[in-house]
């Protein structure tokens, strides 16, 4: 959605609607008016549920609009305009925090895999033997249970 300031004759694709407004609203008010989450879930459930979701004017003129006064839209309008850039502001750096959380947690992954996470005492078997132990007695422990249910199944 937008506001075209303009007198020159120009043509609309079928796809879109355009919205003159009267003189008894400011255009910036139906704007924001109309991206308003209320209004959104209205037009949401005028485009139906159909794999070609489309809204028809006739539709759009039963949307209801508050009708405020000139001085209600105006203020309205200008209250959204100063916390606009306030709240976009936050959003950016909400975006760029959860960023820079996302490649610490990767830094930290890559530093405990590494063994750099803590200090490493000397005397500690390096994470090869470890592994290849850990491995050995996982197959040790599976060939004693194979044993054992052997022997239950000859009884």
């Amino acid at each position: 959605m937008c506001i075209v300031n303009t007198d020159k004759v120009f043509c609309l694709l079928g796809s879109v609607i355009l919205i003159k407004i009267s003189d008894i609203f400011i255009s910036k008010y139906i704007l924001n008016a109309m991206k308003s989450p209320y209004l959104q879930e209205i037009l949401s459930r005028l485009c139906g549920s159909i794999a070609q979701q489309a809204i028809y004017l006739r539709d759009i003129k039963n949307v209801p609009i508050p009708l405020l006064s000139i001085e209600e839209q105006t203020q309205i309008v200008q209250e959204i305009e100063t916390r606009l850039p306030v709240a976009d502001m936050l959003d950016q750096i909400i975006e760029e925090s959860l960023q820079k959380a996302e490649a610490l947690r990767q830094s930290i992954l890559k530093k405990a895999f590494e063994g750099r996470l803590v200090p490493q005492d000397p005397n500690d078997e390096p994470a090869e033997k470890l592994l290849e132990r850990i491995k050995v007695e996982r197959e040790n422990t599976k060939q004693f249970k194979n044993k054992i249910k052997d022997k239950n199944d000859y009884h």
